[in-house]
């Protein structure tokens, strides 16, 4: 369920670099690395906390 709208998603991008807008990758970009970001962020508090 909550994959559902990735495909969609990704065919949207698909369909905007295929018309050639510029505007498609930068924001592909700027979404991969804010959820890498936050998954280290994640990581280094899970790893920081104390149990």
């Amino acid at each position: 369920m909550l994959g559902g709208p990735a495909p969609l998603r990704a065919r949207a991008a698909e369909r905007a670099l295929d018309r050639g807008t510029a505007v498609a990758v930068p924001r592909l970009v700027l979404l991969a690395t804010a959820v890498v970001v936050t998954a280290s962020g994640v990581a280094l508090v899970a790893v920081l906390s104390p149990r």
